[in-house]
């Protein structure tokens, strides 16, 4: 049977936190506004499962954050479907001390020391994060601006203003179209 990965990844979720569980393996504890969960499973491969239940992947999710933003370190992720989640990591994914933040769930962030930042999540959940200020904001500012491109594209209807000189008008006995000039 197959697990339907997109359980992990809703409107609700918070953030994914590293952690070690009671014999050294390092699985995922999902925050979410409903309590936190653990799956038995790195971060980085329970991310590219969530990304595949969508047609991507980790990968695919990365060199498309690439393509809007530049090539830039430590990208954003966009979770496809109709979640419309925005991912962002603490440092690099590829460290254990890794936590990846939904967007929308940030509501404020504060300096606790240079080397360390307090995250304060929409639900009251704070998590400390061992990044400064400032890479922190590079971060939630590249995943921002990921969001404004990425959904800039979807925004409403285009129209164009656009001069019609000619119209094919069907002809009323018959099958056919005659090209008719505005004016006639």
């Amino acid at each position: 049977m197959r697990t339907d990965y997109s359980i992990f990844m809703k409107r609700n979720t918070l953030a994914y936190v590293s952690e070690y569980n009671e014999v050294g393996k390092l699985v995922t504890d999902i925050c979410t506004t409903n309590g936190v969960y653990r799956v038995d499973m790195e971060p980085i491969k329970l991310i590219d499962k969530v990304l595949k239940t969508y047609g991507s992947s980790y990968i695919g999710a990365k060199e498309s954050s690439k393509f809007h933003l530049g090539d830039i370190d430590m990208a954003p992720l966009v979770i496809g479907g109709a979640e419309g989640v925005y991912l962002f990591p603490s440092e690099s994914p590829a460290s254990h001390k890794c936590v990846w933040f939904a967007l929308h769930h940030v509501a404020h962030y504060k300096e606790i020391d240079k080397k360390n930042t307090a995250v304060y999540l929409t639900n009251g959940l704070v998590l400390t994060v061992g990044v400064s200020k400032s890479s922190f904001e590079r971060r939630l500012s590249s995943a921002t601006r990921l969001r404004v491109k990425m959904e800039g594209q979807h925004l409403g209807y285009r129209s164009y203003d656009i001069e019609v000189d000619y119209q094919m008008v069907r002809e009323l006995k018959g099958y056919t179209y005659r090209t008719k000039r505005q004016n006639e």
